[in-house]
Order: C-alpha cells, then sequence, then structure tokens
C-alpha cells in the first residue's frame, strides 16, 4: 500500500473515530414519534412535567421560547390566548426555555419565574438545562412550535414552524399556522401546511 494511501486511510479512520464521539440527535420531522420528557416548570411551581403529567391530554402545543428574545415576546399574549382556547379541547400550551443562562443571563430561572408572575402565565414554562430535548426536536430559533398529538403509536408530531405570518403587528395576521393546524387535528382532517419556516432568535447552545 502506497504512502498517499496509507495515509488518506488513516485520516479516514480518524474522522470516522471522531465522529463516533459526537452525539447523535435525533431531529423530530412531522410524522416522527417524539419520545417523553421531564423538565422543572420554573413558571408555576417549580415541579417536574412530563407529556404524560396530563391525562386528559390528546395533545400539546409545545412552544421553545426565549424570554428575552423580541420574537418571543411579541407572542406571549397571542399564546395566552391560544392556551385558553384549546386548553379546554385538549391541547394545552407548553413552553420550553431552551437558552443556556451563562449565555443568556436573562434566561435563567430566576427571570423566568419573575415573567411567568408578571406575564400571569397560565401554562407551565419548562427549563431546558441539559438541552437535550432542544436537539430532540431540532428547534434551533425561538420561538419554535410543535403540535404533538397522542396517537396509538405515542406522542407524534404533527406540525412544526410558525404561529402566524405576522409577529410584529397581531392585527395584521392573516394565515394563522398553528390554529389552522389544531383545528384540521381536531376535525380529523389532513393538514394542509403542516412544517413553515420559523423566524427569530437564535438558540444560546452550551458550550461543549
Amino acid at each position: 500500500m502506497g504512502k498517499g494511501l496509507c495515509k488518506a486511510v488513516g485520516l479516514l479512520l480518524l474522522f470516522l473515530a471522531l465522529t463516533a464521539l459526537r452525539p447523535v440527535w435525533a431531529q423530530y420531522k412531522v410524522g416522527d414519534r417524539a419520545r417523553d420528557f421531564r423538565l422543572r416548570n420554573e413558571g408555576t411551581g417549580r415541579t417536574f412535567v412530563s407529556l404524560s403529567s396530563d391525562p386528559s391530554a390528546a395533545g400539546y402545543v409545545l412552544v421553545f421560547m426565549g424570554l428575552q428574545c423580541p420574537w418571543s415576546k411579541a407572542y406571549f399574549d397571542r399564546l395566552i390566548r391560544i392556551d385558553r382556547r384549546y386548553r379546554p379541547l385538549g391541547y394545552p400550551v407548553l413552553l420550553i426555555n431552551p437558552n443556556d443562562p451563562n449565555q443568556i443571563p436573562a434566561d435563567s430561572p430566576e427571570e423566568m419565574q419573575r415573567a411567568a408572575r408578571e406575564q400571569a402565565f397560565p401554562f407551565p414554562y419548562l427549563f431546558d438545562e441539559v438541552q437535550d430535548v432542544t436537539r430532540d426536536y431540532g428547534a434551533s430559533r425561538t420561538p419554535h412550535v410543535f403540535i404533538l398529538c397522542k396517537e396509538k403509536e405515542g406522542w407524534m408530531v404533527r406540525y412544526s414552524g410558525a404561529i402566524d405570518d405576522n409577529t410584529e403587528f397581531p392585527e395584521k395576521v392573516t394565515v394563522h399556522y398553528l390554529e389552522d393546524a389544531l383545528e384540521s387535528l381536531m376535525r380529523g382532517s389532513f393538514v394542509r401546511q403542516e412544517s413553515t419556516p420559523t423566524v427569530g432568535c437564535p438558540i444560546a447552545w452550551k458550550k461543549r
């Protein structure tokens, strides 16, 4: 075996070894089954919450939501309204803060508690301290919303993307992506737009 080929094989083996050391994360797509999780609720009581915590839930509106992100803050009132409308119908809202507070101190658990009180959140605000849940879902920006449905196969992802088509001006929204998807699912109909682009703040990842 020539020296050039030996060097190439050596580099390939090194690359494969380094790749094997990197964690492999499932990034859920629409139609995938999501695993349950257990995260601390910093919003209303510091208890732990999982998808199985509410046996009456037919599904969840799961929103990755950075506390200080202006795109996220613009949706606080809208998500409260959505929760009040769809929680009684079986689809409560769950917020998850995916950010590393060492990178963004204003996204700390203490600030999450303060925001939950000031905004009177009717839903849990969960802290993904290890960021495993965020990586599983493949969220990269906030806000990023997923609809989960409880089906015989498990918790199935049925929508991924934006909440609506106008972050800045709620009165000018023309397409309610999230609510349209929820209405379709509750009718047992096909979700016309099951995935939409997200616009918002990049997630602050832990330094590894």
